[in-house]
């Protein structure tokens, strides 16, 4: 679960630096882009909490 949260982080980062550049070359809403993907990975935790449950349950291990 840290690791899905930490490389999520970096990634809307990464992700929202190399969006800005390329597609209006400046980084003026470089905030609002992280603002905005984080909501959406703080809104998805419940599923992934869910998954990693079920897994637990079905005798799977993590990778």
């Amino acid at each position: 679960m840290l690791a899905v949260l930490l490389s999520s982080l970096v990634a809307i980062v990464v992700d929202s630096l190399v969006f800005l550049h390329l597609a209006f070359g400046s980084l003026e809403f470089l905030w609002g882009q992280i603002v905005g993907k984080s909501w959406m990975v703080l809104l998805s935790i419940p599923g992934i909490a869910w998954i990693c449950r079920r897994e637990e349950q079905a005798g799977l291990a993590p990778a």
